[in-house]
Formats: C-alpha cells, sequence, structure tokens
C-alpha cells in the first residue's frame, strides 16, 4: 500500500509579513517589561534628595558672598557683593596702617624735638639750683625794705653749650631797680648744661620773691 506524500504547503508572502509583525511584538512587550522592572529598580527618592541638597548648598553660597546668581546674591546679602567688602577690608587696613604710621611720626618728632629743644623740667632745675643765690641778692635788699615782695619774670636766651646770652626782667612787681639789675646779672651768670645738638633757647622764667 502505496503511503501519500505530503504536501508542501508555501506560506504566502502576507503570512511571513503577520508572523515577523508578532514576533517584533513579542519582543518589544518583553523589552518594555525589562525596561520597567530596572525602572522600578533606581532610588528616585534618593536623586531627588540629592538635588534639593545641592540647590540649598547654593543658595547658602550665594549668602556668604559668592556670586553664583547675581540676583539671589543681592536679596539674600541686602546687595552687598564681595568686591564692596574687599574694598572696605582694604580701607580698614590701610587706615589702620595710616594711623599707625601717624603715632610712630609723632613718637618720634616729640622725641626729635626733646633732642633738639630744652625741656621746661631742665629750665626749673637749673633756676632752683640758683635758688640760693638769687634769694641771698633779694634778702640784701630786703634789709633795706621790708615791704618788698612780688614776682620777677625774666626773658633769657640760653646757647648750645649752656651759657645765657641774654637776660632781662620783662615784667617786675617790684619797685627796686638795683635789685632787677643784679637779678639780671645773675641770670646771664647762669651755666646750663652743654648740648651741641639743641637749638639756641628763648624762655621766659618767672621768679616768685617772698619775705
Amino acid at each position: 500500500m502505496k503511503q501519500e506524500q505530503k504536501k508542501e504547503v508555501e506560506a504566502t508572502e502576507e503570512q511571513r509579513q503577520e508572523a515577523r509583525q508578532k514576533a517584533r511584538d513579542a519582543v518589544g512587550s518583553d523589552a518594555l517589561q525589562a525596561l520597567a522592572a530596572l525602572r522600578s529598580q533606581v532610588p528616585v527618592a534618593a536623586l531627588s534628595t540629592s538635588s534639593a541638597s545641592l540647590s540649598s548648598n547654593g543658595g547658602q553660597s550665594a549668602q556668604v558672598g559668592s556670586v553664583v546668581n547675581r540676583d539671589a546674591a543681592q536679596s539674600s546679602s541686602g546687595g552687598v557683593d564681595s568686591s564692596t567688602l574687599t574694598t572696605t577690608t582694604t580701607g580698614e587696613t590701610l587706615a589702620t596702617r595710616e594711623v599707625t604710621k601717624v603715632e610712630v611720626s609723632e613718637e618720634q618728632t616729640a622725641q626729635n624735638d626733646a633732642l633738639r629743644k630744652r625741656t621746661a623740667e631742665e629750665l626749673r632745675l637749673v633756676f632752683e639750683g640758683y635758688s640760693v643765690h638769687y634769694d641771698r641778692i633779694y634778702r640784701s635788699a630786703l634789709r633795706k625794705n621790708p615791704t618788698l615782695e612780688g614776682t620777677v619774670t625774666l626773658a633769657l636766651t640760653i646757647q648750645p653749650n649752656g651759657s645765657v646770652s641774654a637776660c632781662e626782667a620783662i615784667k617786675s612787681e617790684l619797685d627796686d631797680d638795683g635789685l632787677i639789675r643784679r637779678v639780671e646779672s645773675k641770670c646771664r651768670q647762669m651755666q646750663f648744661e652743654n648740648r651741641p645738638q639743641v637749638e639756641v633757647a628763648r624762655v621766659e622764667y618767672p621768679i616768685r620773691f617772698n619775705p
């Protein structure tokens, strides 16, 4: 008994295209499902938090003067930018240096003046040293006129070597010309410290005479 041979059935072109489309649809569906599964595993919340943190840090930097956004920096810092702060700081530093410089200059000037000029303390000490001489002159005149009392103001010129080159009474409460002349003479005999570096000194010095 002969077996019947089955006829090969050829698929039409339309059938082939339909089969290919089904295959593509199947692969696409699986891919979408795979992508969906991957996306469900990504920590979206963590990314959002990190992004918020970056935004917050950016705002803080603007507040401390880092000009990332000029408008934001002005609104958060009151319009003060880093250039103004730098100028102010530099100005304060320069001002401090200038004050220090002035203070040092004034101190140095005072020291230089002390080296070039005779001080009031020096004059007082020298006159105190000669007070016994002036008192002797006064006591001699007082024996003739017990009412003599008052102040004599002397104007004297002191040379750098300490000698007195000129002296006269420019004001006197004593009515005794002889006494005044002797006082002026004694004044011209006074000797101050020899200081070649000082200037010629012209000073006025009062002497009070009391019984």
